[in-house]
Parts: C-alpha cells; sequence; structure tokens
C-alpha cells in the first residue's frame, strides 16, 4: 500500500474512553501527553504541544512547516468533552447517556459530516459516517475535525482516498465500520464505503502489545497521526494489515520504546511485497 493511502493522515485525531464503567468523553490519563515530535533524516522536529488545565485537556497546537493551527475542546460540568473547535470548523458530540450517540460537525456554520454510533456490551459496535458535497478547499480545512479521522486513524487513509476521488460529485457519501473485539481492543474492523454509487469493501486487522495507549481515553485530543492512537484500544498495536477481495495489500508493523509502561517513541514501518516501503518514527513527552 503506498505512502499516500497509509501515511496521510495529518493533523490530528480524536479518541474517546469506551469504557461499560466509565462515561464516553472522559480523559484524564495517569501520563498526560505535553508534546509530539517527528523524526525525518535522523532530525527531530516539534509536531504538536498540548495545553492542560490541571485534569483537563484544554487545546493542542498543530505545527508544520506549512501550516499551523490550534484546536480547542469544551466540556460540561462533568469534564465531558462536547465540542471542538479548529480553523472555521466546529464539531459537536452528543450522548445518549453515558455513550456517545452522535458527533455533527459544521464548517462555517453548514453541516459538512454527521457520525452515528451504536454499542453492544459497552463497546462501539458500529459507526456510519455521512459526508455531503465539499470542495477542495473545504475538504483540506475539514481534514482538521472530521470526526472520522479522530476516531478511527487506522480505517481513515481507506476511506480517505476513496473520499478525495469522489470529492466533487453531487449527493451525500456514506462509510459504516463494524468494530470487532478482543478484550479491550478492536482487533478487527469492516469499512464500507459508498461514495457516488460506488461501493467498497476494505478488511483491517490488528494485534496488540499489552502496554498503555496514551490516547485511550480522549474524545477531543489532537493527537499524532500515528494510528496508534485509535481511540477505543486500551493497548498499542503491534501490526495492522489490510485486506480487499482476500488478498492482502498493504501492512504496517510497530516497535516502541516505553517508559512505566507508556510509548515514548514509536516506529511505523509499511510493508509493500514484502518490502519496506517507509517508516515513520514519533516521539512523546509527558
Amino acid at each position: 500500500m503506498k505512502k499516500s493511502i497509509i501515511f496521510c493522515l495529518c493533523v490530528a485525531l480524536v479518541a474517546l474512553f469506551i469504557s461499560c464503567d466509565k462515561k464516553e468523553g472522559v480523559y484524564n490519563p495517569s501520563k498526560k501527553i505535553q508534546k509530539i515530535y517527528t523524526v525525518e533524516d535522523g532530525d527531530k522536529e516539534l509536531s504538536e504541544v498540548w495545553h492542560w488545565d490541571g485534569k483537563v485537556l484544554t487545546s493542542i497546537d498543530y505545527i508544520d512547516d506549512m501550516y499551523a493551527t490550534t484546536a480547542t475542546f469544551s466540556y460540561d460540568k462533568n469534564n465531558r468533552m462536547i465540542a471542538m473547535d479548529a480553523d472555521g470548523a466546529h464539531s459537536e458530540f452528543i450522548y445518549d447517556g453515558k455513550y456517545i450517540k452522535k458527533i455533527e460537525t459544521t464548517y462555517e456554520g453548514v453541516v459538512v459530516s454527521t457520525t452515528e454510533f451504536d454499542h453492544q456490551n459497552g463497546k462501539i459496535s458500529e459507526m456510519r459516517l455521512t459526508d455531503v458535497f465539499m470542495n477542495d478547499l473545504v475538504w483540506d480545512k475539514m481534514l482538521l475535525v472530521n470526526p472520522m479521522r479522530y476516531i478511527i486513524p487506522e480505517a481513515f487513509p481507506v476511506v480517505e482516498k476513496t473520499m478525495k476521488k469522489y470529492a466533487k460529485a453531487k449527493g451525500n457519501d456514506q462509510i459504516i465500520i463494524k468494530l470487532n473485539w478482543k478484550g479491550n481492543n478492536a482487533n478487527s474492523m469492516e469499512i464500507t464505503s459508498t461514495m457516488w454509487g460506488q461501493t467498497m469493501t476494505e478488511y483491517i486487522e490488528l494485534t496488540f502489545d499489552n502496554m498503555n495507549n496514551p490516547m485511550y481515553g480522549l474524545l477531543t485530543s489532537m493527537g499524532s497521526d500515528v494510528a496508534t492512537n485509535l481511540f477505543v484500544n486500551k493497548n498499542n498495536p503491534l501490526s495492522m494489515t489490510y485486506s480487499y477481495l482476500g488478498l492482502e495489500v498493504g501492512k504496517v508493523n510497530y516497535t516502541y520504546e516505553y517508559e512505566n509502561n507508556f510509548p515514548t517513541k514509536i516506529t511505523m514501518i509499511e510493508i509493500d511485497d514484502g518490502d519496506v516501503e517507509d517508516t515513520e518514527t514519533f516521539i512523546y513527552e509527558y
């Protein structure tokens, strides 16, 4: 799988604590991320700065040579995430009891995306994302706050490629993601996207370590573009395999350095036809 498919995740992700005994939307990790760096050609570059007010994450600065922005987060009286704003885009998080029910995203006051959730046994079992027509400029800005990017970074590269291909088609597009669970991690996903009358279904299989995912529990964090941050997972992935029509089309392996059971360095290795296609490294400071 080409770099443009797997490593096109940019700017941010949103994570959400999924647990039977805790309300979704509350994020208070024992180790709080302060900064995230990318490593390219041996050079360490600052990419994100996280700002906290006690237990609450208030904003994240995303830093890039070409573009920089800040995402800010709003909470209810119980410190549950209810909104996120970035660069003219606004996302609202709607709950049914303690579970997330819907995310609605607007750009300059116009609804451009909705995501609906189903739960089984206290965990998300299905998500349905609907996007409306967006021109190229709006699409680029929507990458900052599109709920699918935040919620399912592992799935989003496949979805993004299809959505951008048909971005100028009239009518709504829909992606349905079904999650299967093994313990505290979603170890497989079925992603069906219907756009411009075309439907495609791809599958993702994951394996995990037994260490702490630092994004676990965060509904509105602007996080790293590392796919390890899939919000529903308590642990960190060791491998991620894509398949289409019964054939493996791509794989990513992950290696980590840890401190107190939290990753401080993550390396993603993209494998294509048995060869290393690309490698990306990220460093977390807490």
